[in-house]
């Protein structure tokens, strides 16, 4: 999710009585700022441990073989 889509605000769905106030299963309840802030960080956590994983998997090897093969060359 891109994070203008993340910053758009849903569109509130009419209901045909009016109600005092929403129930908390509706689906129609708009987000609040708190709500798009904390889908915003939790966004960016998700992309920082692909990252970290990407990292790990490829360079963390590499540097594991490195050491491998600096060690048998040396004895």
């Amino acid at each position: 999710m891109s994070r203008l889509a993340s910053l758009s605000t849903p569109t509130r769905r009419q209901s045909p009585s009016p109600s005092p106030s929403p129930a908390p299963s509706d689906p129609g309840l708009v987000e609040t700022t708190h709500h798009r802030m904390l889908k915003l960080v939790m966004t960016e956590f998700k992309g920082l441990f692909r990252t970290w994983d990407d990292l790990v998997g490829v360079d963390g090897l590499k540097a594991g073989q490195g050491i491998i093969n600096a060690q048998t060359t040396m004895e």
